[in-house]
């Protein structure tokens, strides 16, 4: 009889295990099933594949709303590796009490909808953002987030940004061969004194990032206000132009940006 009740608890425990296994195997499977469903949700979704229906049905699923106005983002970490944890923090701050956001990781990315501008405090990364849409436009605000991830990828920039927080980058990105004429006309005359062209690249970019401001930009170029000054005349000598006129001012940062 001992050894009849020890073989029905063997018998019992390899039961049990082989009901967990299954059990578990199940469970990887829904997981997997459902993984494979929000992947799939998403980019429909993105790129606006998604019949009326379909929409209805897993908006309602995943929570969102067809009446409100959410905006497309993509986001990719500066550096290597990340994703998990910037998919985290935009989850975390891209919702609000009354709206949900819909993310996942998709291509290398974290794509998806927001309800509000996330953010990821401590992760170096770029956040782009479309306009805010209804849902069955969110086609129309992924491609602008996707103009903005490239944008800020060319000028290698870090951060949370809208198509209207870099629109002049934006223009300076697409029109490139009006950049080229830009460039050719204000700084190829730098090239004709030896060595001078890239002091009075960095001097200009100095100069226009800190407001105009001869104090601040000589501070940072570690030069004399003077010394600043005469670079600046040598430059409006060399260009036959006026750095007082603010067309001109945008012109040459145009063409330092596309020379970047």
């Amino acid at each position: 009889m001992v050894e009849a009740v020890r073989l029905l608890w063997k018998l019992t425990e390899d039961i049990t295990v082989q009901l967990a296994l299954v059990h578990r195997g199940a469970e990887l499977d829904i997981v997997q099933r459902d993984g494979r469903r929000r992947d799939e949700f998403t980019r429909q979704l993105l790129s606006g594949t998604l019949s009326g229906a379909d929409l209805t049905r897993y908006a309602a699923a995943y929570g969102l709303r067809l009446g409100e106005r959410y905006c497309a983002v993509r986001a990719r970490p500066a550096g290597d590796g990340g994703l998990s944890d910037l998919r985290r923090a935009i989850e975390t701050t891209g919702a609000t009490d009354g709206q949900q956001c819909f993310v996942g990781i998709m291509d290398g990315e974290v794509a998806g909808v927001v309800a509000t501008t996330p953010v990821a405090p401590g992760l170096d990364a770029v956040i782009a953002l479309g306009p805010p849409v209804h849902l069955e436009s969110m086609a129309s605000s992924y491609a602008a987030a996707s103009r903005v991830l490239d944008v800020s990828r060319r000028f290698g920039m870090a951060g949370v940004f809208s198509l209207v927080d870099l629109a002049t980058r934006a223009v300076v990105v697409d029109e490139s061969d009006l950049g080229d004429l830009l460039v050719e006309r204000y700084l190829e005359p730098l090239s004709g004194v030896a060595d001078f062209r890239p002091v009075i690249e960095e001097t200009l970019r100095v100069y226009l990032a800190r407001g105009l401001s001869l104090k601040s930009a000589a501070r940072q170029l570690g030069v004399h206000p003077n010394s600043l000054r005469y670079r600046l005349k040598r430059f409006e000598e060399l260009t036959g132009t006026r750095l007082n006129d603010t067309e001109i001012l945008f012109r040459v940062w145009w063409a330092l940006e596309r020379s970047a």
